[in-house]
């Protein structure tokens, strides 16, 4: 048993005056009615503390205390001492007090429920079955193994208090330094919102003299809290994907899920990508066998896309706890490599046959609207998808993947590449958008792809919609908006509207210069003159050097280069 003691009427524990907390006498009087308690919360506030309070008083009053962690004889023995006690409960702590005195030992309790507790779990059912109350003691990041079970707990959920924090730090410093001293310290260590006991009970222990500074105490008190939180992370969490994963911790779960898994994420991905597109290819009756072997190639994705415990545990983590998880990944991710969140985007959608949500988010994007639709609402919080998962949808080019049933309506045109259609396709589709752009906010960067082929190879009419769209469309790419206004310049369609656009999105007109040339210089001399008289200084006569180069002085602007001698 551990070891605590009474002194003048006080609790002590390892030499540590205890501060009494509402919880022990409410753990107390639920294990008396026989109701079993999971208490719950982050990481040094005190749930350890209170629960053995609450059992050493419990064990004093004549009741026995049965540890679900020790070997089966043992566990035996406890089971004939409480039968013999007025009445009996068992108990196991993950983190017990000792925890902090002695890391290295005391958290193979952590990893015991890690690894078996469904055995821990298995006995307290047993006693349960007996009459016997249990308490199991866990910090909230654990509490997500064997969680069926722990639903049928009472769950007593533990916060910090400064106040306790307060007293906690006088009533175990040993000097006293004012009451705005010791408030101080109990604002300071409850900022965090975990750790606040621990860290001051540290600072109590570490003060000598009433001149130190409060807040380089804090500090040091912080991180000995942290190296603690280390020894546990890298016992319960540290694996072979362990820096992959807390590198990308902010990713949905379902690809987090993908990144602990990656290299067979990776190879099935490869796998079920050519299946998809052989699929597009044979006719039938092959077509419908690669089909099945796309499906089964789905299926075997799946399991890669269900956050399991490991995953779950690291997103319910405190600040602190989170620090230690960072600075454990960069002592072991010398071998951390870079993962594609393109790749785990395609494992998502191949893995759950979200090919016709992903066509649909991505025109939703283009029309200003949110992309979580259907299943990819799964990697959204709060209806907004990341701005790093947006990006990986549209960057470099349209994620896009089809396979039967294709979606119908403007969604069809997202689910494929704009090569593979004709040129009635492209006018379709261009016709949409300019209609759209006439009441929405229109982005072009998911489609520019058929932006620059209309503009490359076809016909007026969809020359003609690829430039008016450009030029009504809210966000357009800077490259692109050069691309169509040399294209516009060479057909002699540069319209006034589209110049602006250029001068106010791309402003330099050195880029239209390199594109079309000579072809262009009626254009980029009116660019270039409209962008001077945007800029300043240095920036204006360098644009002036432009308009000049392209009115044909190019070799008296190389010979006496005037910007380079402004400053």
């Amino acid at each position: 048993m551990y070891v605590l003691s009474l002194r003048r009427g006080e609790v002590y524990m390892g030499g540590v005056k205890l501060v009494p907390t509402p919880l022990v006498e409410e753990v107390r009087k639920l294990l008396k009615e026989g109701s079993s308690v999971l208490v719950l919360g982050p990481h040094g506030v005190g749930k350890s503390a209170a629960v053995f309070t609450a059992m050493y008083t419990a064990v004093g009053e004549g009741a026995a205390a049965i540890d679900l962690s020790v070997d089966t004889a043992t566990f035996a023995e406890y089971l004939k001492v409480a039968e013999r006690a007025k009445w009996a409960f068992g108990f196991f702590d993950a983190l017990p007090p000792q925890f902090y005195e002695e890391p290295d030992v005391w958290v193979e309790y952590a990893t015991l429920w890690r690894d078996g507790c469904q055995r821990i779990a298995a006995r307290s059912a047993y006693l349960q079955r007996r009459g016997y109350p249990v308490v199991l003691v866990l910090p909230r990041e654990l509490a997500v193994r064997c969680g069926a079970y722990l639903r049928k707990f009472v769950k007593v959920r533990v916060g910090q208090s400064e106040d306790v924090a307060r007293r906690i730090f006088e009533e175990n410093a040993e000097v006293y330094c004012g009451d705005s001293y010791a408030e101080y310290v109990a604002a300071a260590v409850s900022k965090w919102g975990e750790g606040g006991y621990y860290m001051a009970l540290y600072a109590a222990k570490a003060l000598r003299y009433c001149d130190e500074d409060p807040e380089g105490l804090v500090e040091v008190a912080r991180a000995s809290f942290v190296e603690k939180l280390k020894k546990y992370v890298k016992a319960v969490y540290a694996g072979p994907r362990f820096a992959d994963v807390v590198a990308h911790r902010r990713l949905p779960g379902p690809l987090l899920s993908e990144v602990a898994h990656y290299e067979e994420v990776e190879a099935k991905v490869r796998v079920a990508e050519r299946l998809v597109s052989l699929a597009r290819k044979i006719p039938s009756p092959h077509r419908e066998y690669v089909e099945v072997l796309a499906l089964q190639a789905a299926d075997g994705l799946r399991r890669f896309t269900r956050p399991g415990w490991y995953v779950r545990s690291l997103r319910r983590v405190g600040p602190l706890c989170e620090e230690a998880l960072v600075k454990v990944a960069e002592e072991l991710g010398g071998g951390r490599r870079e993962v594609d969140l393109r790749l785990l985007l395609k494992g998502f959608v191949i893995a759950h046959g979200a090919y016709s949500d992903l066509a649909e988010a991505v025109l939703r994007l283009a029309l200003g609207e949110s992309p979580c639709v259907g299943k990819l609402a799964r990697l959204c919080r709060g209806g907004a998808m990341g701005e790093e998962l947006v990006n990986a949808i549209v960057h470099p080019y349209r994620l896009s993947l089809d396979f039967p049933p294709l979606p119908e309506g403007p969604a069809y045109y997202a689910s494929v590449r704009a090569e593979e259609l004709g040129e009635d396709k492209w006018v379709e589709f261009l016709a949409f958008l300019n209609e759209e752009a006439k009441r929405r906010r229109v982005d072009v960067t998911p489609f520019r792809d058929y932006v620059e082929l209309a503009l490359s190879r076809g016909g007026p009419e969809a020359r003609g919609l690829a430039l008016s769209l450009v030029e009504a469309a809210a966000v357009v790419p800077r490259d692109l908006i050069v691309y169509a206004l040399a294209e516009a310049s060479k057909m002699g369609r540069a319209s006034g509207a589209l110049v602006d656009k250029y001068v106010q999105y791309v402003g330099d007109a050195e880029a239209l210069y390199k594109a079309c040339g000579e072809a262009c210089r009626d254009v980029v001399v009116e660019v270039a003159l409209a962008a001077a008289a945007r800029a300043r200084g240095c920036e204006a006569l360098r644009q002036l050097e432009v308009a000049l180069t392209a009115a044909g002085y190019g070799r008296l602007v190389e010979k006496y280069r005037p910007h380079q001698f402004c400053t």
